[in-house]
């Protein structure tokens, strides 16, 4: 009989993988979309994506916990699975604008840019995070209300005043942003030396 050969080292990760994340049996889905392995995750944010909205309530408070994480992977992961949860974790995500972790906040607004919807509190959140006092926050503020396209159109007297921030790299946000939102400039906007 010809067995196919077992990778030793694939067998012991998926193993260890398997006592991180509780034992054998089936994983929940909050600890799934941390797994190392891209097959489980996809799967398990396929599943999130799937669920009824209210359960998924469950999710984004594990999720919460996990962007804290100082490990970027599974901060990365969880912010993923924020995004699959959709509508439910808005509330949650806009809370944590008022962390005190620079790194924190930065993570809340990439979550609320690539959720999207709704608009009506998204878009006023990051309108607010474009004046947070860490330029990483307000560059990232800019580019995420660049990716709610057109609805965003609110955000245009917003970042028009971002123009003038102190860091270029904000005001080049805010530039690309104003852009993709459809303003056109008859000349270079100002930048401050």
């Amino acid at each position: 009989m010809n067995l196919p050969r077992l990778n030793l080292r694939k067998a012991i990760s998926l193993a260890l993988t398997a006592a991180v994340l509780g034992g054998c049996g089936v994983w929940p889905v909050e600890k799934r979309v941390l797994s190392p392995h891209d097959h489980i995750r996809t799967a398990a944010l396929k599943k999130i994506k799937s669920m009824p909205a209210e359960e998924r309530g469950g999710i984004v408070a594990a999720m919460l916990n996990a962007i804290s994480s100082e490990d970027a992977r599974i901060s990365n992961r969880a912010a993923e699975a924020l995004v699959a949860c959709g509508a439910p974790a808005v509330d949650p995500v806009i809370a944590r604008l008022d962390s005190k972790d620079p790194y924190i906040r930065t993570i809340a607004v990439t979550i609320l840019g690539d959720i999207g919807a709704p608009v009506g509190k998204i878009g006023p959140a990051l309108v607010s995070a474009l004046e947070d006092a860490h330029p990483l926050v307000r560059e990232e503020a800019a580019h995420a209300l660049s990716r709610l396209g057109p609805d965003a159109v609110g955000a245009v007297p917003a970042l028009t005043m971002t123009l003038n921030d102190a860091d270029p790299d904000v005001r080049d946000a805010a530039q690309t942003a104003l852009k993709k939102l459809g303003v056109v400039f008859s000349t270079a906007p100002a930048k401050n030396s």
